[in-house]
C-alpha cells in the first residue's frame, strides 16, 4: 500500500474559527491519525469520523489513534459533538452538507444497532441443546483460546472452552471474542465491536473506581448479565476483560476456574465482586491462573 497523508482543519460551527488539526497517515498497510485540539470545551465530547462508508467514534482528546488498514483514498469527514450538538467540523472533501449530517448518521446507526440488539434479545437464536448433543468447538484458535462464554454441557479441559455460569444461567460473550485470531493486535481487530458496546451499554462506575486506568460497561443479554472492560497502560489498551458479578465471593464456575481472578469491590475480600477473565489486547491470549500468581 502506498504512502498517503491527509490533513484536516477543524472549525467552530458557530464562528468558523479553526480549532484543531487532524493528520491522517497511511503507510505500509497501517493507518493512524493524530489529533491536536486548540479548545477546552471538548471534555466528555465524542469525535465522529467517516472514511468512505465507515463511521467510527472516539473520545475527543489529543493524541494518536490507530485506524488499522483503512484506506485514505476516500474523503474524510469529522465532527466533534456533545449533548447531541455538533461543536466542530472538518472535511477533506468539498461536501460540507455530508459532513454536517455526520452526527445524524452516527445517531441513526447507533439507534439501529440498539434496536437490532433488542430484537436479538427478544428473538434469540435457539441456544438450548440436548444433553447428549455434541458441541463443535474446533473453530477456537490457541491465541483466542479463552474467549468463549457459552459453556459446554461437560466441564472443559482447557481455556478454549471457558464459559460463565451463574446460578445455572449461561452468559454468552460478544461474538468477536469467540473468533479465531492469528494477527499481532487483537484489540485493533475487535475495536469496532468494543466501541459499539461502550456506546450502547451503561457504564459501570464501581469497577472504574476499583480498577485504576480502566473503563467498563454492564452488558445485558438474553442469557444473562456480565461486564466488559478495558484496562489501559498509559493510553494503550493492555487487557480486554470479561466479568461475572457475585454478591459475595464463592468458588468460581468450573468452566473458568483456571483462567479467572477474583476482583473484590469492597474492603471485605469475601464481599461483593467479580470473577474476571483478562485477555491480552495484543495477542488475544487469555491469562491463566499461573499468570495471576506470578
Amino acid at each position: 500500500m502506498s504512502f498517503q497523508k491527509k490533513v484536516m482543519i477543524l472549525s467552530d460551527v458557530k464562528t468558523g474559527v479553526g480549532s484543531g488539526i487532524l493528520r491522517f497517515v497511511s503507510d505500509g498497510g497501517r493507518t493512524v491519525f493524530n489529533t491536536s485540539l486548540h479548545v477546552d470545551d471538548v471534555r466528555d465530547a465524542t469525535m465522529i469520523i467517516r472514511i468512505g462508508d465507515k463511521i467510527l467514534s472516539f473520545n475527543a482528546e489529543n493524541g494518536e489513534r490507530n485506524l488499522g488498514t483503512l484506506s485514505l483514498s476516500d474523503n474524510i469527514d469529522c465532527v466533534i459533538a456533545k449533548n447531541g450538538k455538533t461543536l466542530y467540523f472538518g472535511t477533506t472533501g468539498n461536501d460540507k452538507f455530508r459532513c454536517f449530517n455526520l452526527l445524524s448518521d452516527f445517531e441513526k446507526k447507533t439507534e439501529n444497532r440498539k434496536k437490532s440488539a433488542v430484537k436479538k434479545q427478544e428473538n434469540p437464536v435457539e441456544k438450548t441443546r440436548k444433553k447428549d448433543e455434541n458441541v463443535d468447538l474446533s473453530t477456537a484458535s490457541e491465541t483466542a483460546e479463552t474467549a468463549r462464554f457459552s459453556p459446554p454441557d461437560e466441564p472443559p479441559q482447557d481455556a478454549s472452552d471457558a464459559g460463565f455460569r451463574v446460578e445455572n444461567a449461561s452468559v454468552s460473550a460478544p461474538d468477536f471474542a469467540k473468533e479465531s485470531f492469528t494477527g499481532n493486535d487483537f484489540y485493533l481487530a475487535v475495536k469496532p465491536q468494543l466501541d459499539e458496546m461502550f456506546i450502547c451499554f451503561p457504564k459501570n462506575t464501581d469497577l472504574e473506581n476499583a480498577v485504576p486506568n480502566s473503563k467498563w460497561v454492564n452488558v445485558s443479554g438474553a442469557d444473562g448479565n456480565y461486564v466488559v472492560g478495558l484496562i489501559f497502560n498509559l493510553d494503550e489498551v493492555e487487557y480486554i476483560c470479561y466479568g461475572v458479578p457475585y454478591e459475595k465471593k464463592s468458588p468460581p464456575p468450573d468452566e473458568i476456574k483456571n483462567v479467572c481472578d477474583w476482583l473484590a469491590l469492597t474492603d471485605d475480600e469475601n464481599g461483593k465482586g467479580y470473577y474476571v477473565i483478562y485477555q491480552s489486547a495484543k495477542s488475544g491470549k487469555t491469562l491463566s491462573r499461573e499468570d495471576f500468581n506470578e
